[in-house]
């Protein structure tokens, strides 16, 4: 008897990325699931038994710790540390777990002292990563969040990487403040942090220019994107921060319940529900501590 009059044709499959849990949603209906990838080819088999005694993916998260900015599947995943600055959030782990939260102005920093704890040497490229990290987070140490230990930390890496910090800065900010080619959801999305305070979602979005101007020619184009994410996603309201390199001042944009907002955040609602902070760089210092009232607010 040949193969073909007996093997199935019309079977379902699953691609590699795809969750254990909608793998168990297909093997329900089938005992086993060919895994195919994005070419249709065949790379593996997956069957019911495979799951009783599933290999899970260790995993660090670093910069967050909250749910609704880590990766899916997480539950699927042995959570092994996370290392962090930031407010601690909803993550919850079945055993103990590594944390490292400090409160410095970038996670680069905690990271470098690891390193130098762990008496491990920094290869000069990495320390080149490192470094552009800190410089980033803390807006080249004039961030209200910055601190001396990660001014220390970026010496130290700079001259592991044999680098100028200085102009190691200027030409990280000149590059990421190109909008040319990046569309308007790019632009949104580029750093984009989802918060989750009680029942209410809140989507803040974050860009550094020395350029505001060139931002606000593609305003329009960017509040109507945030009016379809917050749509799509559900949010309470989201926020937009384009943070003025030069002036030291930010220029917050609002979608969704911007009179709360505003009062949270001590301002007189606006017109055009874009107001002028000056002297205001961080995010996680300045901005979302007042979500906390917009979500009182909501639930009265």
């Amino acid at each position: 008897v040949p193969a073909s009059q007996v093997m199935q044709r019309d079977v379902l499959t699953i691609s590699p990325e795809e969750t254990l849990d909608e793998a168990r949603e297909l093997l329900a209906r089938q005992r086993s699931l060919p895994v195919v990838d994005g070419e249709g080819r065949l790379v593996g088999l997956l069957s019911r038994s495979d799951l009783l005694r599933p290999r899970r993916h260790r995993v660090y998260l670093v910069d967050h710790n909250e749910r609704s900015q880590t990766v899916e599947g997480l539950e699927e995943a042995e959570l092994v540390g996370i290392v962090a600055h930031h407010r601690i959030g909803d993550i919850q782990t079945p055993a103990p777990a590594f944390f490292r939260n400090e409160p410095v102005g970038a996670t680069c920093t905690i990271l470098a002292s690891l390193y130098e704890e762990q008496g491990v040497e920094i290869p000069p490229a990495l320390a080149g990563v490192l470094l552009v990290g800190i410089l980033a987070d803390t807006v080249h140490f004039r961030s209200p969040t910055s601190t001396p230990r990660d001014e220390d930390a970026a010496a130290r890496l700079a001259a592991l990487a044999g680098v100028d910090p200085d102009a190691l800065a200027e030409e990280f900010f000149a590059v990421s403040a190109d909008l040319s080619g990046r569309s308007d959801r790019d632009i949104l999305l580029g750093d984009f942090k989802e918060f989750t305070i009680g029942e209410a979602r809140f989507g803040v979005g974050y860009l550094e220019t020395p350029d505001r101007a060139a931002v606000g020619q593609r305003r329009e184009g960017i509040l109507a994107e945030m009016d379809r994410l917050r749509q799509e996603r559900g949010y309470a309201s989201i926020l937009f921060m384009v943070v003025d390199l030069h002036r030291g001042e930010t220029e917050l944009w609002v979608r969704g319940h911007e009179a709360a907002v505003a009062r949270a955040l001590g301002l007189e609602p606006a017109k055009e529900d874009i107001h002028l902070l000056p002297g205001i760089r961080s995010r996680k210092k300045d901005v979302v501590p007042a979500l906390s009232q917009v979500a009182a607010r909501l639930r009265m």
